[in-house]
């Protein structure tokens, strides 16, 4: 059985999505639903080391890029063995195959 990553790091790119995305759900829904929206994205990034389940292999060039949907977003994601890189967060209805 092989060991799962240690750790989750978030790139840039990952934070700005971050912060976007709470920035959005601030305006529309208030602040209490973007922080609970934000903190419950950041504690699935977290948990990605032991739930491989819902983890999906992207089709790039020698890349081991993934991705795991959690309620209206997908975290995109390299995944080495030691650590998890999110590289950015999309909304589930974009195309974030390429």
């Amino acid at each position: 059985m092989t060991r799962s990553p240690e750790t989750v790091r978030f790139s840039v790119k990952a934070l700005a999505d971050l912060d976007a995305i709470f920035d959005y759900t601030l305006d529309t829904w208030g602040q209490a639903q973007a922080r609970t929206y934000t903190l419950d994205l950041i504690d699935f990034a977290s948990r990605l080391p032991d739930s491989r389940y819902a983890w999906r292999r992207l089709r790039r060039k020698n890349e081991a890029v993934y991705a795991a949907r959690r309620a209206s977003h997908v975290l995109i994601f390299e995944a080495g063995a030691q650590s998890i890189r999110i590289i950015a967060i999309v909304h589930a209805r974009s195309d974030f195959s390429h």
